[in-house]
């Protein structure tokens, strides 16, 4: 009796969460690679020279143009280059959220779009937010739970009560359609499911992220990251430094690190953070911080992911896992292969449940049809 309502609630799950596992898995194998399909798609957003800047100047060329472009708009952060070719580009609060892609080089505006503009914008936004915002994303980590319950019931139903493992594992090629095919559902999926157990529970913990980084912080150790989240009143009203200035101090704090963004404060009483990527950081957006005062260019804290605790380190790592970026072009295709997995057990599953109820229905249909 249990085991046929495990059944049904696997079959019911894998209909119903299946759907967004799907949508799930086919953007983010699209997301995998979505710089390079973005340069493709938005090519007028890339500089014509292919040659990183010799000097942080361009920041504050880029910071008055932006002052002289958008009076009115205030700007929340900037993206800098990470490669030969890449834009320079600055996000501006408001509504909507806009984005402004500017050449490093010549300081001239390449165009604008709305926050998760774009196709790859939109992916994006469908992967992470459902296109919802907030409560998609929280809905997403539901879905994720929903999703680990059916595979994990998946795997009971499969595991063979009486040992003979080996003989769980084989695929009946010489059977008919339907027994071959039940069998690459069940062992496909047994299989499998240590790739997809890995951008389940890493986008768990990227949805639900404070809840997990302080579970790994009290299990492993090590202190959190920590910014000064104010800085003293200001006693007078001198304007903030060239951006230049602050990202050197920043480079100054962590000289073997390479500044990767930078988020200004809201008010006068907040710091400038300078983020920043050591080389060995599998992490694409680094996870080193350096909190300067925008008056005075001093630095006021700075965290270098290398001195890191294993609780902060273990978390931080979740990202380039979920992304595949910890493991280089080599990590990043297998998950653009494990992201079409869940579209195949959706069309084996479902395949298997239509015949089933096909043929259900078949001695239905006989006996109305013979004579009584």
């Amino acid at each position: 009796m249990a085991r046929a309502a495990l059944r049904r609630l696997h079959r019911w799950l894998g209909f119903t969460v299946g759907l967004w596992a799907t949508v799930a898995g086919l953007s983010g194998s699209l997301l995998v690679f979505s710089d390079a399909i973005d340069h493709q798609l938005a090519p007028s957003l890339r500089p014509a020279a292919s040659a990183l800047p010799d000097s942080l100047a361009y920041l504050d060329r880029a910071d008055a143009m932006l002052a002289q472009a958008y009076p009115d708009r205030v700007v929340q952060s900037f993206r800098l280059p990470r490669a030969a070719g890449d834009p320079l580009s600055a996000r501006l609060a408001g509504a909507p959220v806009t984005e402004v892609f500017i050449d490093p080089t010549s300081g001239t505006r390449l165009g604008e779009r709305a926050l998760y503009g774009g196709v790859m914008g939109v992916v994006w936004d469908l992967h992470v937010h459902l296109l919802a915002g907030e409560t998609g994303e929280t809905i997403a980590g539901v879905l994720a739970l929903a999703l680990l319950a059916a595979l994990l019931i998946g795997l009971w139903l499969w595991w063979p009560r009486r040992g003979g493992l080996a003989r769980a594992l084989r695929v009946r090629w010489s059977a008919g359609p339907r027994a071959r095919l039940a069998d690459l559902h069940s062992v496909g999926g047994a299989l499998t499911l240590p790739l997809l157990l890995v951008p389940i529970i890493t986008g768990l913990m990227l949805v639900f992220h404070g809840p997990t980084t302080s579970a790994l912080l009290h299990v492993f150790g090590g202190p959190d990251l920590a910014l000064p989240a104010s800085l003293p009143a200001p006693t007078d009203l001198r304007p903030r430094q060239p951006l230049s200035v602050l990202v050197q101090a920043g480079d100054a704090a962590l000289p073997d690190a390479r500044p990767v963004s930078i988020s200004l404060p809201e008010s006068a009483n907040l710091p400038v953070i300078v983020r920043q990527r050591f080389p060995d950081n599998s992490h694409p957006n680094g996870r080193s911080f350096v909190a300067v005062d925008p008056r005075t260019a001093e630095v006021l804290h700075s965290h270098s992911w290398r001195e890191a605790g294993t609780g902060l380190r273990i978390a931080d790592f979740k990202y380039p896992l979920h992304i595949g970026e910890a493991f280089g072009l080599p990590g990043r295709l297998l998950v653009l292969a494990t992201g079409l997995l869940p579209l195949a057990l959706l069309i084996t599953g479902g395949w298997l449940w239509w015949r089933k109820r096909k043929a259900g229905r078949a001695p239905l249909r006989r006996s109305a049809s013979s004579p009584s």
